[in-house]
Order: structure tokens, then C-alpha cells, then sequence
């Protein structure tokens, strides 16, 4: 893991790009002049494939072919998660609070990639995910009909902490959750083990109620 005064994670190679923000980290400065597609987001499941710079449609995941375009994520408490598989040549970025693990939005990233011609093969043994800062299953606290949705769904016990008459949920173990089912290789699932409400270094919106942002993006080189 890389970090600077700008990131909790960034890595650049010859191949791609990735960086998870901090608040210091300034998008006007950083993405002057660059091409990049960033989303309206909605807590929904609608991945948008792009091929070219796109500002503001509605969805909450990108995926790309195309070199040189950033695609960008915003959090303050929902985990970004970034998708990259060179073998097949795809990069995403996927928004997921618990409206995207209830609504699978990574079923529906699978889905596009598949229509890009990813062999499933090479789908499921070679896309690798780095899943990035977010609320903690310690402090994110939900309500009662939050937990007996969540356990309909196949969500048990081990997902769920209480203290007291209080429920609290492990929205990062249940994204892996949600790759498991799918097929993906666990040991191609990484952690930035970092909580937006514990991190005074990252926005959060439940700590603070901010209307600040961190920006988390992935681009093929």
C-alpha cells in the first residue's frame, strides 16, 4: 500500500492507475485537463459501460475498455469498489453502501463485463478488487427492519453485532459476500482496511453530516 498527502491508497504502474482519496485531495486540480466520467449517484445497481468522458448520468458503477479514462466513485461512509481485470482488459468502479450489496450491483458489473466479451473463465479467475475505505461494521449502527430484511436475503448472524438494544452491520463483509457468490477467487479480493467515521483523515457523512467527498477512481494506462 502506497500513501501520500493526498491518498489513503494509490498505486500507478505501467498497466493502471488507482487512488482512494483523502481530504486533502483537490478534483479540480487533479482531474484539470484529464478525461474522466463520473456518475449521478442514486444507491441503485445500474452499471453504465463508457467508452468516452460522461458527467453526471444516473448509476452507481463504470466500467471501461477504453485507456487513458478515469472512472470515478465518490463515498463518505459507502464503500468504492474498484475492479480490474488486464487479462481481458476492463477496469470498473462501483459505489457500494448497503443499497448496492441489497441490490447486487455486482452481479449487474459481472453482467457488463461479460457483454464487453470477458470470457467467464478468465471472468472469474482473473478480475481482481480492491475494496476501499468505508464505515465499519464497529459503527454503523442500522434498525431493527434493516436486520430482518437483510437476513430474508440470506445474510446471517455473522454480519450483524449488537450491543444492547443496538444492531450494527458489516457492510465490507458482505460485499465479499457478494463476490464469493459469484464466483470471484477470494484471494483476488483486497482490503484498505481504513473507516471513514473512525478516520478523521476521511469524510463521513454519518460523523459529520457532510456534504464533502472522497473520490476514488481507477484508469487502464
Amino acid at each position: 500500500m502506497k500513501e501520500n498527502n493526498l491518498f489513503a491508497y494509490y498505486e500507478s504502474n505501467d498497466k493502471m492507475e488507482i487512488g482512494f482519496s483523502n481530504k486533502n485531495f483537490n478534483f479540480e486540480r487533479f482531474f484539470k485537463d484529464k478525461k474522466y466520467a463520473i456518475l449521478k449517484q442514486i444507491h441503485s445497481n445500474i452499471v453504465l459501460d463508457v467508452s468516452a468522458p460522461v458527467k453526471f448520468p444516473e448509476g452507481d458503477g463504470l466500467i471501461t475498455s477504453e485507456k487513458r479514462l478515469y472512472l470515478i466513485i465518490k463515498t463518505a461512509d459507502c464503500f468504492p469498489v474498484i475492479a480490474y481485470n488486464l487479462e481481458a482488459g476492463f477496469v470498473a468502479a462501483l459505489h457500494a453502501g448497503w443499497r448496492g450489496v441489497y441490490k447486487n450491483i455486482f452481479k449487474e458489473f459481472k453482467k457488463k463485463a461479460i457483454e464487453l466479451g470477458t470470457n467467464r473463465s478468465v471472468m472469474d479467475s482473473n478480475t481482481n478488487f480492491i475494496i476501499g475505505p468505508g464505515i465499519c461494521g464497529k459503527c454503523y449502527e442500522v434498525g431493527r427492519s434493516f436486520y430482518y430484511d437483510f437476513k430474508m436475503i440470506g445474510f446471517g448472524e455473522e454480519f450483524f453485532r449488537t450491543e444492547g438494544d443496538k444492531v450494527y452491520f458489516y457492510v465490507r463483509g458482505a460485499i465479499e459476500r457478494r463476490l464469493y457468490e459469484l464466483n470471484f477467487d477470494s484471494d483476488n479480493i483486497k482490503n484498505i482496511n481504513l473507516c471513514t467515521y473512525e478516520n478523521q483523515n476521511l469524510f463521513s457523512y454519518r460523523r459529520d453530516k457532510t456534504k464533502s467527498r472522497l473520490y476514488n477512481f481507477i484508469r487502464l494506462k
